[in-house]
This record gives structure tokens, C-alpha cells and sequence, in this order.
């Protein structure tokens, strides 16, 4: 049976550099000694070298340094900064943040899932559309469903990369084949107004929630046969708005308005 457990968020925050500060090793290298002598004089080694640097911005980097003050030899200069140039590059900046706008105005882009070839589909809650992005183009795909009252709210991928959404205005939970644009749609057990929400797959088996039953309840549909189960939560649920499964293929529900985390655990 379902049981609800109280919720506990446990954060760590972990800081690591990959890059040497002052009490760590340089790297080996005619120059090294050099480089710790001075480069530290006035900042850690780390602060300093941040990404690393092309060869023209370490020699810039190095003019600096003479500019402000930093006692460096002349007859050293040429060898700390060829050290500096070898073993600091200039490493890889991130391309940037693409914005993609879906082709229907107000969609509303809502839950997301991303299938095995790293194709990301989402639900447009504003409209009775699923989307897709290819990876390769950033190209948005838009599936109409079957019914324009449609509202799909969550989404969740099986291994067969088939989409699965809850229509949380119609209470339904539909099947899409992004290959050919097949939808195939069954009314959830507690029927129209049982709001589908939170939803994910778990061994290919679709489980999810209906947030406008009371209490709310856990459903699990198995697509090989098309038959539903499903289950009231203790102390009623109160819209799980998020699901999702823990290492043992376990369920997890949010429970947003209880202060509380529902465990499903699932027979082997």
C-alpha cells in the first residue's frame, strides 16, 4: 500500500575547482617555479587564471601584471608565460542560451521529457498540442491532438521513446507515436474531472496521478494490456503536481498542498 511520508529536503552544496590554487601543485614544467613566485604575490593562483586564456591573453595577461607592479625578471618573462600559454588554454565557453518559441501563440510549455536520441517533447497547456525538438536543428514539431479541449499537463517517456500525457481538462491519458503522429487516448478511472497530473514510466508500466479525485489517487496503467489499477493516497494527496522515481523503481509523488511526499514502493 501507498504510504505518506513527511517531506525532507536535504541540500549540499559542493564547491570544487578543477584549476590549481596556492597550496596545490603546478603542473610540472620549465617555468614552474617561476610562476609560483610571483604569480601569487598579490591574488591566489586560481582567481587569476579563471578559463584559462589564449596565448595573446596570457601575454596581455603578463604586461598587466609588469604594469602593476609585479616584480617580474625580463629573462624569466618569456619562459613563465610560454609555461602559462601550455598548461592554462583557454578552455571551452558554453555556446550561449537558445530561446525556442513554439509556433502556436500562447502555448503555454509545460512539462517536459527527453526520449533515448536526446529529443526533448513537451506539453503546450495553452493549447491541445504536444511538442518536439530536434536536437540536431532546434526545430519545433507541434502534434495537434485528437480533441481541441485538450490541455495536456505532464508528459513522461517510455524505453520505446512512445510519449505519454495526462489531458488534465478532459481527464484522459494519451499515448503519441512522435514517428508517424498517432494518438491514442483512454478516459482516466475516475472519469472526466479527475484532472490527470503528475505522471512518469516505470519499467514501461505509466503511472501518474489524478488531481481532482478526493482524495486524490495513484493510477498505473500497463500499455501491453490497456488495463488501469489504481489506488486512493493516504490522507488524500492534495494535487501532485510532480512525480518521479527513485532508484529502486519506486514512485514518488508531491504532494503540494499537504506538506508531504508519497512513497509508492512496487513489487518486484
Amino acid at each position: 500500500m501507498p504510504k505518506k511520508l513527511p517531506f525532507f529536503l536535504i541540500a549540499n552544496a559542493l564547491l570544487s575547482s578543477a584549476l590549481p590554487t596556492w597550496g596545490e601543485e603546478l603542473p610540472e614544467g620549465k617555468g614552474k617555479e617561476m610562476v609560483a613566485a610571483s604569480c601569487t604575490s598579490c591574488h591566489t593562483f586560481s582567481s587569476r587564471v579563471g578559463a584559462g586564456y589564449t596565448a595573446t591573453g596570457w601575454h596581455t595577461v603578463m604586461r598587466m601584471m609588469i604594469n602593476h607592479g609585479v616584480p617580474i625578471p625580463r629573462d624569466q618573462l618569456g619562459t613563465m608565460t610560454e609555461y602559462l600559454i601550455k598548461n592554462f588554454p583557454e578552455k571551452l565557453k558554453p555556446a550561449g542560451v537558445v530561446v525556442l518559441t513554439p509556433p502556436s501563440p500562447k502555448s503555454r510549455p509545460y512539462g517536459m521529457a527527453v526520449n533515448s536520441k536526446g529529443a526533448v517533447f513537451f506539453v503546450e497547456f495553452g493549447t491541445n498540442k504536444v511538442g518536439g525538438v530536434d536536437p540536431a536543428t532546434l526545430e519545433i514539431r507541434e502534434y495537434p491532438l485528437p480533441d481541441p479541449a485538450s490541455r495536456p499537463r505532464r508528459i513522461a517517456i517510455t524505453s520505446d521513446d512512445i510519449v505519454w500525457y495526462t489531458d488534465f481538462s478532459r481527464g484522459y491519458l494519451g499515448r503519441l507515436d512522435p514517428s508517424t503522429g498517432a494518438v491514442t487516448e483512454w478516459q482516466s478511472p475516475s472519469g472526466p474531472k479527475s484532472e490527470p497530473y503528475g505522471i512518469s514510466a516505470i519499467k514501461d508500466i505509466v503511472w501518474y496521478s489524478e488531481s481532482g479525485s478526493t482524495p486524490n489517487t495513484v493510477v498505473r496503467f500497463d500499455p501491453g494490456s490497456t488495463k488501469f489499477q489504481s489506488w486512493a493516497i493516504p490522507g488524500g494527496g492534495n494535487i501532485v503536481r510532480n512525480t518521479s522515481v527513485t532508484r529502486d523503481g519506486s514512485f514518488v509523488l508531491a504532494n503540494s498542498l499537504v506538506n508531504a511526499v508519497t512513497l509508492v514502493k512496487i513489487s518486484k
